[in-house]
């Protein structure tokens, strides 16, 4: 399957992968995930894939994704958990049966959605 991250040669922001995120951002509707959550904080190329796998392979969470990444990736998680937004995707890891929650963020995708998590 193939996701564009371009919509007319403008970069795709996660706001538009996620249109409630804006509500959430803002405070006024904010589905609270109700597992711990781990965040791997991440640059390019230091491993933090390697260490999603150990992750997922110890059972206690499914393989963190770059949920904020709006090049494609938060697309493919969307598609992946049949989810339409951000608040779909935050019930769908609250029912999955994974004791934790986790996922990959870099800097530029962190920055305006920190304080949700």
């Amino acid at each position: 399957m193939l996701f564009v991250a371009e919509r007319q040669g403008a970069r795709l922001d996660i706001f538009e992968v996620y249109p409630d995120l804006c509500d959430a951002v803002a405070g006024s509707r904010v589905r609270v995930c109700r597992k711990p959550t781990l965040i791997l904080a991440m640059t390019a190329r230091t491993g933090s894939t390697h260490l999603a796998a150990l992750l997922a392979g110890s059972g206690q969470m499914a393989a963190p994704d770059e949920i904020l990444n709006p090049r494609s990736v938060a697309q493919v998680v969307k598609w992946k958990r049949n989810v339409g937004d951000f608040a779909g995707l935050i019930e769908a890891v609250n029912v999955d049966p994974y004791p934790w929650f986790g996922f990959k963020a870099c800097f530029q995708d962190f920055g305006g959605v920190g304080g949700v998590f």
